[in-house]
C-alpha cells in the first residue's frame, strides 16, 4: 500500500497515476469538501485525462480517498507528501508540510519510507525534514526511511506527464529508502536517476529557474525590439526557434546549459555588450543581459577562489598545471577566453603556471604571459601542486584513469 498525503494538483495526479498502474493507493486529504468531490469521481480542478482515470481507479478500488490518517498510514509502506509549500517574502512556507509530517509520524507502526514530493528548496529534506522526524523519536536510516521525489508536471498536461515521464528523480537518504521509491516506478519504464536528497531538490529548482529565465529573457528582448521599432517580433522568435541546436534528444543546446568557467570567444561577449549598449541608446536598460555579463565575470573570480582554496588560501610559489587555453574545445580561438584572466590572476597572486592545450598554445602566446607551455597532459601535470581544467577537451577526461596524487580543480565539470 501507498499513501499520498494532500490531494491537490500534484497529489491527486500522483495518487490516481499510481493506482492506474495497479498499485493500491490511499489518498489522504484534510479538506473534507474536496475529499467528497473526489469520492464522487469528480475533479476539484480541470486536468484533461485525469477525469476519466479517476473514475477507473475508484471503480477498481485501487484508489481509496481517505480522511482518516491513521487508516491511511497504518497499512502503507510508503508515505508520499504532496502538501503545498507556498512562497513567502523570505522564501517558502514549510509549516503545512511540517504539520503533515508530524501528523503522519503519530501513526507510524513499523518501518516506513517518507517521500517528499512537495517542492522544497535544496537542503530542506536533509537538514530540516530529517530534524523534524528525529525530534519525534525516530532515527532516519534505522527505523524509518527518507527520500524525495520532485515532480515535473505541467498544468493541462499533468496526466500525460505523470504517466509518461521523461525522467524520474529519486533523492535518497540511503539505499533502502531509494529502493522503496524505485519499486513503485517500475511499471513506468522511464529513466530513473538516484541522487542525493539535496541534488534531487536542486534539479527541480534548476528546471523551474531556467524556465523562468527563458520567459523573462524573451520578454526583455521583445520590449527591446518594440522600442527599436521595425522588428516583426513574432516572426523573429519563430525563426529563432528554427535553430538546429534546439532539436534532438538530447538537443545540442545542452552544451550551453552546463556549468564551466564562463563564456568567451568572439561572438557572445561582443554581441551581448552590443545589445546592452544599443538599449542604452534608446533609453532602455537590458537588465538580464547586464546580469549575464556580470555573472560571467564573477564566475571567473569564483574559479580563482576555488584554486586558492585548494592551495590552502595562498598561491605564491605554487606550481599550477593548466589544462586548456581556448575558450571552448574544438577550436584554437582564444579571444575572450576565460583562461587568460584566470591565468593572469594566478600570476598576480605569485603562482607559477605551466599550460597545455592541444590546439591553442601558439595562439595563446600572443598574450605574452610569463608562463611555461607543455606539449602534453603528462608534461603539464608533472611536478605541479594543483591541476586546473579550464577547457573541456575530450582528451582531458583521461585524467580519471591516470595515477594522480595532485588535487584537480575541474572548472568544466568533465571528470
Amino acid at each position: 500500500m501507498i499513501t499520498v498525503v494532500g490531494l491537490g494538483f500534484v497529489g491527486l495526479t500522483t495518487a490516481v497515476g499510481l493506482a492506474y498502474k495497479g498499485l493500491k493507493t490511499y489518498g489522504y486529504e484534510i479538506d473534507k469538501s474536496k475529499l467528497e468531490t473526489i469520492k464522487r469521481g469528480n475533479l476539484p480542478f480541470y486536468e484533461p485525462g485525469l477525469d476519466k482515470a479517476i473514475s477507473s481507479v475508484l471503480e477498481s478500488k485501487n484508489f481509496v480517498p481517505e480522511n482518516n490518517l491513521k487508516n491511511a498510514v497504518g497499512d502503507s509502506k510508503l508515505i508520499i507528501f504532496c502538501v503545498g509549500t507556498p512562497s513567502t517574502d523570505k522564501g517558502v512556507n514549510l509549516s503545512f508540510l511540517k504539520a503533515a509530517i508530524k501528523s503522519v509520524l503519530k501513526y507510524i507502526n513499523g518501518y516506513k519510507t517518507l517521500v517528499i514530493k512537495s517542492t522544497v528548496p535544496p537542503s530542506t529534506t536533509a537538514r530540516d525534514i530529517k530534524k523534524w522526524i528525529e525530534e519525534e523519536g525516530f532515527k532516519v536510516g534505522e527505523n524509518i526511511g527518507l527520500a524525495n521525489n520532485p515532480e515535473f508536471l505541467r498544468e493541462g498536461k499533468a496526466w500525460k506527464d505523470f504517466m509518461a515521464p521523461d525522467r524520474i528523480i529519486i533523492g535518497e537518504y540511503d539505499k533502502k529508502s531509494g529502493d522503496a521509491v524505485q519499486k513503485i516506478y517500475k511499471p513506468f519504464n522511464s529513466h530513473i536517476f538516484r541522487v542525493s536528497l539535496t541534488t534531487a531538490e536542486f534539479i527541480k529548482y534548476l528546471s523551474n529557474a531556467f524556465l523562468s529565465t527563458l520567459i523573462s529573457f524573451s520578454n526583455e528582448m521583445a520590449t527591446f525590439a518594440e522600442i527599436i521599432g521595425d522588428i516583426d517580433i513574432p516572426s523573429a522568435f519563430r525563426i529563432f526557434h528554427r535553430d538546429r541546436r534546439w532539436f534532438g534528444n538530447p538537443a545540442p543546446m545542452i552544451s550551453y546549459v552546463y556549468p564551466g568557467c564562463g563564456f568567451g570567444g568572439y561572438c557572445l561577449p561582443k554581441d551581448t555588450l552590443a545589445i546592452i549598449n544599443k538599449g542604452k541608446e534608446f533609453g532602455f536598460e537590458m537588465k538580464i543581459l547586464k546580469a549575464v555579463l556580470n555573472v560571467n565575470e564573477d564566475r571567473k573570480k569564483y574559479i580563482i577562489g576555488r584554486i586558492k582554496k585548494t592551495a590552502g588560501g595562498e598561491l605564491r610559489d605554487k606550481r599550477v598545471g593548466i589544462l586548456g587555453l581556448s575558450f571552448k574545445p574544438g577550436t584554437n580561438d582564444v579571444r575572450e577566453t576565460p583562461a587568460k584572466s584566470i591565468i593572469e590572476s594566478i600570476l598576480k597572486e605569485g603562482g607559477l603556471v605551466k599550460a597545455y592545450d592541444p590546439m591553442a598554445r601558439e595562439d595563446f602566446k600572443r598574450f605574452d604571459l610569463d608562463i611555461k607551455y607543455a606539449n602534453s597532459i603528462e608534461e603539464a601535470i608533472k611536478d605541479v601542486d594543483i591541476i586546473v581544467i579550464l577547457t573541456g577537451w575530450e582528451e582531458f577526461k583521461k585524467l580519471k584513469d591516470m595515477d594522480i596524487k595532485t588535487t584537480v580543480v575541474d572548472g568544466r565539470f568533465i571528470l
